[in-house]
C-alpha cells in the first residue's frame, strides 16, 4: 500500500546518498548535513506518488556528487537476493551472524561479525588473491569519499543497531547484505509508530527493493 511505497521510497534516496557521501577519507559529508532539517525536507519532497527509477543523490551543504560511471555490460548473475548465502526461496548455506545481548545490569550489545565468504571475493589473476568481501565496497575512481586509497577502511552493510531513549535501550540487528537496514526500518516503525510488541514486528512480514542493487 501507500505506506510501502513511502518507505521504499525513502530508503533508495538513503541508498543514493550513502553510495555517492559514504566513505573514509576526503569527501565524506557528516551525519548532520545529511540530517539537517532543510536537506531532509528537500530529499522528501521528492516522493511522488509513483515510484521513481532515477538514482537521485542529493547535494549536501551544496556540494556536487561524484558518481561513478554506469557499468552496461552484463556481468555474472547468481540470482540470489543480493546476502550471497541466500537465494530467493530463503534457502541458506550460512549466513551473516547478528547477535544482540543486554544483561542484569542494562548493559547492552549489538554485534554483527561478517565478511568471510571465498564465493562472494572474486580472485584477482595479477595478484594472486582473493579481494575481501568489504572491499568489494570500495571504488576504482579517483574522487569518491569510497574511492580505493591506502589506509582507508570499506564501507560496509553492517548495521548493528543501539536505540536509545532516556533510560530505554533496544538492541537490534539482522543478516542480508544491503537489506540489513532495509528490514530494519518497518521494524522500529511498527515498535515505535504502529504499537507493535518487538516480537510482532519481527514476525509481521516485511519488505526491500533491489532496486539499489
Amino acid at each position: 500500500g501507500l505506506g510501502a511505497h513511502t518507505v521504499l521510497e525513502a530508503q533508495k534516496l538513503a541508498y543514493a546518498d550513502r553510495d555517492v557521501w559514504f566513505g573514509d577519507g576526503d569527501g565524506t559529508v557528516s551525519p548532520a548535513a545529511l540530517l539537517a532539517d532543510d536537506y531532509v525536507t528537500r530529499r522528501r519532497d521528492l516522493i511522488a506518488g509513483e515510484a521513481s527509477r532515477e538514482f537521485r543523490p542529493g547535494a549536501p551543504e551544496g556540494r556536487h556528487p561524484v558518481i561513478p560511471p554506469l557499468r552496461t555490460e552484463a556481468g555474472v548473475s547468481a540470482g540470489a537476493t543480493g546476502e550471497p548465502t541466500v537465494d530467493r526461496s530463503g534457502q541458506t548455506r550460512g549466513d551473516t551472524c547478528h547477535i544482540d545481548v543486554i544483561d542484569r545490569w542494562g548493559n547492552a550489545i549489538s554485534a554483527t561479525p561478517s565478511g568471510g565468504w571465498l564465493q562472494s571475493s572474486p580472485t584477482i589473476p595479477e595478484l594472486g588473491f582473493c579481494l575481501g568481501t568489504r572491499l568489494q565496497m570500495t571504488w576504482l575512481v579517483p574522487g569518491h569519499p569510497a574511492s580505493l586509497t591506502p589506509r582507508r577502511r570499506p564501507r560496509t552493510t553492517l548495521t548493528p543497531t543501539l536505540l536509545t531513549r532516556g533510560d530505554e535501550v533496544t538492541a537490534l540487528g539482522s543478516p542480508g547484505g544491503d537489506q540489513q537496514d532495509q528490514w530494519q526500518l518497518p521494524v522500529l516503525l511498527r515498535m515505535l509508530v504502529g504499537g507493535y510488541t518487538p516480537q510482532q514486528a519481527i514476525d509481521a512480514p516485511t519488505l526491500h527493493t533491489t532496486a539499489i542493487a
